[in-house]
Formats: C-alpha cells, sequence, structure tokens
C-alpha cells in the first residue's frame, strides 16, 4: 500500500548469521518465512541462540603462552595442551597452569581417551597418565611421528599412510608397533589428516595432492571353535570431496552427525543406519576448519584471523553452529561465538575435564580459556537490509528498540544500502525500550540496523539483552499531479474567433473514446495549449453534465467532468 507506515519487526535471532536482506518470502538457500525472519547479517561477541534474546557471550582469557603448536585435549577434570617446548595442564579449579615435562621429546600431536594423554613424536608415543601427570613410552614408531585418534575404545593411529589400533596399556613398553590394518594401497604422498567414530564403524579422511576422500572402516571379530577371537577390516569409500577440498577434521556427534572441516570450511554430514555418509553444501566457507567440539545441540569449529571484533583484524576463535534446524538445501544455522582476541591458526578446541567451558589452542600464542563469569566488553549485531520486498525508495521514520532493564548499554544505529553507519540512540541505565528517529532520512531503497552491547562499568559480570526492535517507514515514491477538467462537448461547437466546427454525433463520439480510456485503463496524452505542456495520463472518472438537451442537433450534449492522474 501506498498509504499508512510499513512495518517490520524481529525478536528471534536464532536461526543464525549470513542474510543479507531481511524479507519474509525468501527462497534464497532453501529458507521459509519462518527461518528467515530469525536470521540477521553478522555479530560478533553476543550470543543469538535462546529465542527472543540477544546477550553477551563469556570472555576467554590467557592459559599459558607458547611460541609453537598449541592443540589442547581434555583429560581428567583438566585440559592438556602442547605449548611448542613442553605439554603444559590447566584445572577447572584453578586459573593457574603446570608444564610436564618429562616427554622423551616435545609432542606434536596429543589424544586423550578421558584417563590418559598419549603423545606423538618422532621418538614415539609417550602416555600420561591424567591423575598422576606420570609419563611412560608407550611404543615406538622408528623415528616417525604421527596422528591419533581415541575411537571405540582404544588409540586409532596413523602413521605415514599405515594405520593401527593400539591399546591403552601395552603389555611390555615400549611397544612396537602391531601388524598394521590392511586399508590397501594409498597413494605415495597420501596423508591421514582426521578420524572418529560413529555406532557402526570408524571414519578415516586423508589427501593426496588435489584429491581427498572419507573412507569407512568396518571392524568383524570372528569368534572360533576354540574359543580364540581374531578381528577383520573391511574398508570402503563413503565421500569424495569437490576436487581442490581437503577434508581436515572429522568429528562425530549426536550418533549420526559428521562435522567434515576442510580448507575451505565446514560441512555437517549424516550417517545413516546403513552406513552411508551424505553431506550438505558448506555452512560456513570463510577458511579452513580442522578441529571442532559438541556441547548441547551445537558444534563448535575454531577458525583462524576470521572472527571481526570491531579493531579492523580480524581474530581467531570459534564459529557455533545449530544442529537442530537445517533448511531444505542441507545448511545449518551459524554465528561467530568464542574469540581468542589474537590472530593465529587454531589448533585444536576441547573443554576443560567436566566443565561447561572450553579452551582453544592458537599457535604461536597459547592457550585460552572461556571464562565462568566474566562477559566480553562489548558485541554487535548487524541485522540485514530492511526493503519490503520492493526497490522503491523509502524513507525510515523510526525505530522502536526492546530490551530488558539495562545493565551496560546498548547503541542503537542505522546501516545505509552501502554500509554507512549512523549513531542514533543509546539506551542506559533503567530504560527498557525507546522510539527512536531514523536517520538519514533521505530515500533510499533499504536500511538494516545495528546493535552495539556493551557491559556493565561496575560489574563485569551483567550486561544487556536485546528482545527485538520494530522499523516504521513511509513510501517515497514521487507523488503525481491529478486533474479535473470540465470540457464542452457538443455536435457543434465554436471557437473564440467564432468559427463553428462539428457534425452530428461528434459529441457522442467523443464521450464513448473518454469512456473507453477510463473503462479500459489506456493511458491518453493530456495537452496543456496554453503553456505549451503534455502529460501522459490515466482518465480515473468521467462525469456527463447536461442541464438542457441542446437544439438543432443530435440531442446528445453538454459538459464533460474529466478527472485525471498523471503517470
Amino acid at each position: 500500500s501506498l498509504t499508512g507506515w510499513w512495518l517490520r519487526s524481529q525478536r528471534d535471532f536464532s536461526a543464525g548469521a549470513g542474510l543479507n536482506f531481511f524479507e519474509p518470502a525468501n527462497s534464497n538457500a532453501g529458507q521459509n518465512d519462518s527461518r528467515t525472519m530469525r536470521r540477521f547479517k553478522s555479530s560478533y561477541g553476543v550470543d543469538v541462540w535462546t529465542p527472543g534474546q540477544v546477550s553477551l557471550l563469556k570472555s576467554m582469557s590467557s592459559g599459558a603462552s607458547g611460541t609453537g603448536k598449541c592443540q589442547p585435549v581434555s583429560a581428567g577434570s583438566s585440559a592438556y595442551y602442547t605449548t611448542g617446548s613442553s605439554v603444559s595442564v590447566a584445572r577447572t579449579t584453578t586459573s593457574s597452569t603446570t608444564s610436564v615435562t618429562s616427554w622423551n621429546a616435545v609432542p606434536d600431536w596429543i589424544v586423550s581417551s578421558g584417563a590418559t594423554v598419549f603423545a606423538f613424536s618422532t621418538s614415539g608415543i609417550d602416555r600420561l597418565v591424567a591423575s598422576t601427570n606420570t609419563v611412560t613410552q608407550a611404543y615406538t614408531t622408528g623415528g616417525v611421528s604421527g596422528r591419533g585418534w581415541w575411537i571405540k575404545g582404544s588409540f586409532l593411529a596413523c602413521i605415514g599412510s599405515s594405520v593401527y589400533r593400539l591399546p591403552e596399556n601395552p603389555a611390555s613398553p615400549p611397544a612396537a608397533l602391531p601388524t598394521a590394518i590392511p586399508v590397501g594401497t594409498m597413494p605415495t604422498d597420501w596423508t591421514w589428516t582426521s578420524a572418529c567414530e560413529t555406532p557402526s564403524s570408524i571414519l578415516l579422511g586423508g589427501y593426496a595432492g588435489a584429491k581427498s576422500t572419507i573412507y569407512q572402516l568396518i571392524e568383524k571379530i570372528d569368534i572360533s571353535s576354540a574359543g580364540a577371537s581374531s578381528t577383520t577390516y573391511a574398508i570402503t569409500t563413503v565421500a569424495e570431496l569437490p576436487y581442490g577440498e581437503t577434508v581436515l577434521g572429522l568429528y562425530n556427534y549426536l550418533g549420526s552427525y559428521v562435522a567434515i572441516g576442510t580448507n575451505r570450511g565446514l560441512r555437517i554430514g549424516i550417517m545413516s543406519d546403513q552406513g552411508t555418509l551424505s553431506y550438505g553444501p558448506l555452512v560456513w566457507d570463510l577458511g579452513s576448519v580442522e578441529h571442532m567440539v559438541g556441547k548441547d545441540r551445537f558444534i563448535f569449529a575454531g577458525v583462524s584471523n576470521v572472527i571481526p571484533d570491531g579493531t579492523g583484524t580480524d581474530k581467531s576463535g570459534l564459529i557455533r553452529v545449530d544442529l537442530s534446524e537445517p533448511d531444505s538445501a542441507g545448511r545449518f544455522a551459524w554465528a561467530y561465538d568464542l574469540s581468542t582476541g589474537v590472530t593465529g591458526t587454531v589448533n585444536g578446541v576441547c573443554p576443560i575435564g567436566t566443565s561447561n567451558r572450553l579452551v582453544i589452542g592458537v599457535e604461536g600464542q597459547g592457550s585460552f580459556v572461556e571464562s565462568a563469569s566474566t562477559l566480553v566488553s562489548s558485541g554487535l549485531l548487524t541485522t540485514g537490509q530492511v526493503r519490503y520486498s520492493t526497490l522503491e525508495p523509502k524513507t525510515f521514520q523510526q525505530v522502536t528498540v526492546r530490551s530488558d532493564s539495562v545493565a551496560g548499554r546498548i547503541a542503537v544505529s542505522s546501516v545505509g544500502a552501502a554500509g554507512s553507519v549512523t549513531t542514533l540512540y543509546t539506551l542506559s541505565g533503567a530504560s527498557s525500550s525507546a522510539e527512536i528517529a531514523m536517520f538519514p532520512r533521505t530515500p533510499t531503497e533499504s536500511m538494516g540496523l545495528q546493535f552495539n552491547l556493551q557491559r556493565s562499568s561496575t560489574d563485569s559480570t551483567l550486561g544487556p539483552t536485546l528482545r527485538g526492535w520494530q522499523l516504521k517507514s513511509l513510501p517515497a515514491v514521487t507523488r503525481k499531479q491529478q486533474w479535473r477538467l470540465p470540457f464542452v462537448c457538443f455536435d457543434q461547437e465554436q471557437d473564440r474567433f467564432g468559427n463553428r466546427t462539428g457534425t452530428v454525433g461528434n459529441a457522442y463520439t467523443r464521450y464513448q473514446s473518454l469512456r473507453t480510456a477510463l473503462l479500459t485503463g489506456v493511458p491518453v496524452i493530456l495537452q496543456d495549449l496554453i503553456n505549451n505542456e503534455q502529460y501522459s495520463v490515466l482518465v480515473e472518472d468521467v462525469q456527463f453534465v447536461q442541464t438542457t438537451p441542446p437544439r438543432g442537433a443530435s440531442g446528445f450534449g453538454g459538459v464533460l467532468v474529466v478527472q485525471a492522474r498523471e503517470l
């Protein structure tokens, strides 16, 4: 409608980031109206996953500094992580860290069973008991390092192109590696990068050159008539990634979901009961993903140098992916999450023991631990551009913002179609809502909003909560001229010079032409002979006025009152 307010509002942000235009009936990426109206363009430092509110995330603090690779794993009630020259341990009961220095060599990959940490180096595989922090050498590897994962009750180790199943406690340590699992002949430059378990099998990912494949490894245990057991293996291909995309990490969560980290981003796959793996499009495609961890209904994936923080230099941290609601194309909701505040390659992410807090390891920087209660100092949410599903210009008049009684502040800004940001108003103190005038007021195709949430200046555990917003706008279409004109309409007429013109039936013919233009909606030309102007107009009404019948003619004639509107 061209009259009255045009409204657009949002009170739920839990469908994640990545929406450029905030419009219902948006069929892009297989979205429905409900999902579209719960999305936004971008955010950092805020938790959007509780329907009906946006609040600040927890902050992160430095755990142990390091100059090399920093890979964290969880064991017992602690988190262990490499720090370049040693392995440090952080406990849930204290923020302090201690170093474990009794390794045979500095580990370059560590993996945990929950109670034991295995460390890979060129000197072999060392074993650390988390309850005592004592280290012994478990296996020799012939001077070659590798990678390993705790899968189905034992360690799966990949050394070179070979794959081994290793008991947690070898009989006579340090033990030689057992016979490798038969996985077929791999290319000479093949590299195993990742593994995870599913309810019925093991998934192994790797690559050679630009070709990357995910295999399914099925173990079968046979019992002979004498009671002796033997294990056989079958390996099949379950997924091949697009050429040039390399699998870097695999993580199974909640039984059927498989997070696939690649050099292009993150995909979510689903493992069927029949053992087939189907994966969808890239959920997030702004950089490589290798390390992931699950919590509640979410996957947290480590990302390097991509999380904005308002400084102009993107930082390393996590994105959060919601597994509960994929769209019809197989994409899941996501948003930026915890930020370390530093740059560098993310080497791992894990919880601290049984706590709900996460640890992120960043190469060359060290570990960063999620706070139990302290919030980030500020966070930002930017909505999609509102254009009311039309390219016509509008004037955005007012925004209504709803929030809880504010502990801290919420600064509200408008975001123009070209990205320009204009500060409008700041909610603070006891103000829980405000009706705010929009600027700039010049007609424009679209407008977005930006909300900067800032924690309390007196209590770092308190911050504001945004509940929703509503925009009011008016169409800014150019108003057109309207005319209401009387025309003399007789069979014969006389001009100002006394010249008579016309024939019998001429009045009715002209009347019929105007009536046809009215009924059909066909534009006609209106000429202004006095001012030498002409307009294309639409006839909207024709009235015929006749007070007395004309004499000496057809009997049809009078005054036509024509109402017309410029097109």
